[in-house]
């Protein structure tokens, strides 16, 4: 099989990935030795987290033919303002009723 990668992955190449020499340059994944700044972010046993919403930044009404669709630009908790996405409106009051009480 060519350009497949044969050599067994040990727990030393587990946090990156090495250049072969066999394989040229373009063909290898490296990856950059920058990190991520995990500061308060509550990690469960399987490495996930709940986002939850902290604030609506803005308001959208979506008009189809039959029924209006409000959104919400909502900022969540492990993100910036630059992050927000878009929610409808019946999401957030299904999913986060709490949050939608209050505003």
């Amino acid at each position: 099989m060519e350009g497949s990668l044969r050599a067994p992955v040990t727990s030393r190449d587990a946090s990156y990935i090495q250049c072969l020499p066999r394989f040229s340059a373009k063909r290898c994944l490296c990856v950059p030795n920058e990190a991520i700044e995990t500061t308060n972010i509550k990690l469960q046993s399987d490495l996930t987290y709940e986002e939850k919403p902290i604030q609506v930044l803005e308001d959208m009404e979506r008009v189809t033919q039959s029924k209006v669709i409000k959104f919400y630009k909502v900022v969540w908790n492990n993100h910036g303002e630059q992050d927000a996405m878009w929610e409808r409106e019946d999401y957030l009051r299904e999913v986060y009723l709490a949050f939608y009480e209050k505003w």
